[in-house]
C-alpha cells in the first residue's frame, strides 16, 4: 500500500476506472478515492463503461459524462478499482492496460487484470475497506462524504453485513465511518429497502415467472417484462429469491440488447456461486457473483440451474 502511495504522491492527475455494471461498492471506492485524492491536490476523474447509473443510485453523485471518452496524455496515472478481469472495464480496457503508469486496487482472488502495481486484499469484504485504509496512509481526513461513499460500498457488498466476508475489520471500519459521519441509516434505506411502484410492478411479475425447485430459484428477465414495470432494476429481487423457504441459490438474466445477457447470483453461507460464475468467464464473491453470455438464455438457465444443482449435492456430501 505505501508503494502504491509513493506513486499516487508523485501524480498530478490520475484517472479512476471502475467496472461495467457497477455496484455501489465499485461506485463508493471510485467516488471515496476521488475525493481523497482531490483532498490532497491530485486531479481525479472517474470512468465507467456504463449507463445509467447515475439515476440508479443519485447518491453516488456520479457526473453526467462517466461514460465520456478518455484522453490518457492529460494523466499521470490510470487506476482501476474493484476490478477483476480487462473484460470488465469494457471499452476501457486496452487504454488501460497500455498505458505506462497504472495501479490495480480490488479484493477479489481471482483475478487477471494487468497493472504496474497491485494491492490486493482478498480477505477484505470489500474495496471500499480497502480505500479506507488507503485514506488512513495518505494521511487524508475522512470527510462525511467520504464516510458515505464509503459505508455504501461496504453496505452493498456485504448485503448489510449478511454475507460470510464480514469480519470485526469490517463492524470496525464502518464504526469509524459513522463517526466521521456517514448517514448510516438513510444509506441502508436507500441501498436495501427503498422501492418505487415501478418496483413493485416487477416484484408481481418475479413471483409470476420465477422457477422454484430443489432449492434454487431463478427467473429470465426479459425485455417485454421490464417495459412492462417501467424500470430494469433486477438485482435487488434475486436476494429476496433466495430468502424463499429453504433456497440455497437464486439467479437471475437479464436480457441486454443484440442478445446480450447478464446474470447475477446469489447464494446462502457455506456455498460459493463464484466458483459457479467463474465457469462462464464471470467473477465476483462467495455470496454474490456475475456474469455475461450471448446466445439463448433458456440454455443458460438450465447450465446454471445444473451447477447450482451440483454444488448442493457435493457440498451436503
Amino acid at each position: 500500500m505505501k508503494k502504491i502511495a509513493k506513486i499516487i504522491k508523485k501524480s498530478k492527475s490520475v484517472a479512476i476506472f471502475g467496472h461495467i455494471s457497477p455496484d455501489p461498492d465499485c461506485m463508493g471506492a471510485m467516488q471515496g478515492l476521488a475525493k481523497i485524492l482531490e483532498q490532497k491536490g491530485i486531479k481525479a476523474e472517474v470512468f465507467v463503461d456504463t449507463d445509467k447509473t447515475a439515476d440508479k443510485y443519485p447518491l453516488f453523485n456520479l457526473k453526467e459524462n462517466f461514460t465520456a471518452d478518455i484522453d490518457t496524455t492529460q494523466y499521470d496515472t490510470l487506476i482501476s478499482v474493484d476490478v477483476a478481469t480487462k473484460r470488465l472495464l469494457g471499452k476501457y480496457g486496452d487504454v488501460f492496460e497500455n498505458f505506462e503508469n497504472t495501479i490495480s486496487i480490488d479484493h477479489h482472488g481471482s483475478r487477471s487484470l494487468k497493472a504496474k502495481a497491485l494491492y490486493c486484499e482478498t480477505h477484505s469484504s470489500s474495496c471500499s475497506e480497502l480505500i479506507f485504509k488507503f485514506a488512513k496512509v495518505l494521511k487524508a481526513k475522512i470527510t462525511p462524504e467520504i464516510a458515505n461513499y464509503l459505508f455504501a460500498g461496504i453496505v452493498g457488498d456485504t448485503a448489510c453485513f449478511e454475507h460470510d466476508n464480514v469480519t470485526p475489520q469490517t463492524h470496525l471500519i464502518a464504526s469509524k465511518l459513522y463517526e466521521c459521519g456517514a448517514d448510516t441509516k438513510n444509506i441502508i434505506f436507500a441501498l436495501k429497502k427503498q422501492q418505487t411502484l415501478a418496483d413493485i410492478k416487477l416484484r408481481n411479475l418475479v413471483y409470476d415467472n420465477m422457477v422454484v425447485k430443489n432449492k434454487v430459484a431463478y427467473i429470465i428477465f426479459t425485455k417485454e417484462m421490464l417495459e412492462t414495470a417501467g424500470t430494469d432494476r433486477t438485482k435487488h429481487f434475486i436476494p429476496e429469491m433466495l430468502n424463499i423457504e429453504d433456497n440455497i441459490f437464486a439467479f437471475g438474466i437479464c436480457e441486454k440488447e443484440d442478445g446480450k445477457y447478464s446474470v447475477s447470483i446469489r447464494c446462502k453461507n457455506g456455498f460459493n456461486a463464484c466458483e459457479i460464475a467463474e465457469k462462464y468467464d464471470g467473477g465476483g464473491h462467495k455470496q454474490a457473483a456475475g456474469l455475461a453470455f450471448v446466445g439463448d438464455p433458456i440454455k443458460y438457465a438450465n447450465k446454471l440451474y445444473k451447477d447450482c444443482i451440483a454444488q448442493i449435492k457435493v457440498l451436503k456430501n
